[in-house]
């Protein structure tokens, strides 16, 4: 799913930095910090959650915005983490439609 995702974005016009778990994440923005307007986080991946490397990521750019993504109960991880903004969070599968709107709605704010 991640690299399908990722081809489908990049066909859509975006540069994609795509990593295979939650260190390969931290290493990338730690590489490419100043190129990363956008994360787009899967909740449940190895070595790392998408909340726990939200956290990290912003620690270090507070502004950056965060799409979460899940295959599991929207519904019940908006209720476990209501500090995360709930118009972020995209249940699989995925509406690539409305997940480019939705990105562009984050890039252009």
């Amino acid at each position: 799913m991640r690299e399908t995702t990722a081809t489908i974005l990049i066909d859509m016009g975006y540069r994609v930095l795509l990593a295979a778990d939650g260190q390969q994440t931290l290493d990338l923005f730690s590489s490419h910090s100043d190129e990363i307007d956008l994360a787009i986080l899967d909740v449940v991946m190895p070595r790392g959650c998408g909340t726990e490397l939200a956290e990290k990521i912003h620690a270090r750019n507070p502004d950056l915005p965060v799409i979460f993504m899940t295959g599991h109960d929207k519904q019940l991880f908006i209720e476990t983490h209501e500090e995360i903004d709930k118009a972020n969070i995209y249940a699989k599968p995925l509406n690539f439609d409305a997940l480019n709107r939705r990105i562009r709605q984050v890039l252009e704010h």
